[in-house]
């Protein structure tokens, strides 16, 4: 798909999800930032570094209004932006942070942003002073990087990680990231169990503010549309769950 890259295209945005929990949470604001994930938008260059056949196969990136070819061609454009005019996508994405954080004060609420709504760029890395800028502002993301690669203590203090388990996904790799504190999220195919791992299950669908979950939690998703279906193993089947 051939698409002539539109620099005037908002980078912040909402979705349903982000409704639902300005809605449930009154004293907070979410945007998000949604490209396409992983090479949907070149590919020649991932934005998920370490997506799996599961998580691609069954990525929300389709669900909902995203399979709508507007919104296709909306994620692609932001995702060729980012790629290919990458100190400019900064520049306006500094603007509409400020602007955001700006009218979130005057609401008087918390402005909360989760810059990989659909994408995995490890934003402390690549641009350190983009979180740094806005202090104020609560940044959240799941993320696939093992946790040796983001350790808690590389990250700015109002950016917070929850680990994403994958089919890719090691026993070593979860028990790293529970053992440092950091929040695991897997998805079930039916209902949420109490535990796994042996560690207490939270309802992630309830809102999406991942941070306000006590941690080390496991934060339970409930598999959604194609996922349903999935037998990489990408979802986990409630009855083979360790309570």
């Amino acid at each position: 798909m051939t698409i002539n890259i539109n620099h005037n295209i908002n980078l912040l945005t909402s979705n349903s999800k982000a409704d639902k929990t300005n809605n449930l949470l009154s004293q907070f604001v979410v945007k998000f930032l949604q490209l396409a994930p992983a090479n949907e938008a070149d590919k020649y260059q991932t934005v998920c570094r370490y997506s799996t056949p599961g998580c691609r196969s069954v990525c929300i990136y389709r669900n909902g209004n995203g399979r709508y070819p507007n919104v296709i061609n909306s994620r692609t454009n932001k995702t060729l932006f980012y790629l290919n005019d990458n100190g400019l996508f900064m520049d306006k994405l500094m603007v509409e942070t400020a602007m955001f954080e700006a009218g979130a004060k005057i609401q008087g609420k918390v402005p909360c942003i989760r810059p990989n709504a659909l994408s995995d760029i490890p934003w402390e890395q690549k641009h350190p002073e983009y979180m740094a800028r806005f202090a104020d502002v609560i940044f959240y993301d799941y993320t696939k990087w093992p946790y040796m690669q983001r350790p808690d203590e590389s990250l700015p203090a109002n950016y917070h990680l929850v680990y994403s388990r994958s089919d890719k996904t090691s026993d070593h790799e979860i028990d790293i990231n529970l053992t440092n504190g950091r929040s695991v999220a897997v998805v079930f195919r039916n209902e949420l169990p109490d535990k796994y791992y042996g560690v207490k299950v939270v309802d992630g669908d309830r809102h999406d503010l991942t941070f306000l979950h006590s941690a080390p939690s496991i934060i339970g998703l409930r598999a959604k549309g194609s996922a349903r279906k999935d037998t990489t193993g990408f979802v986990v089947d409630t009855s083979n769950e360790d309570n």
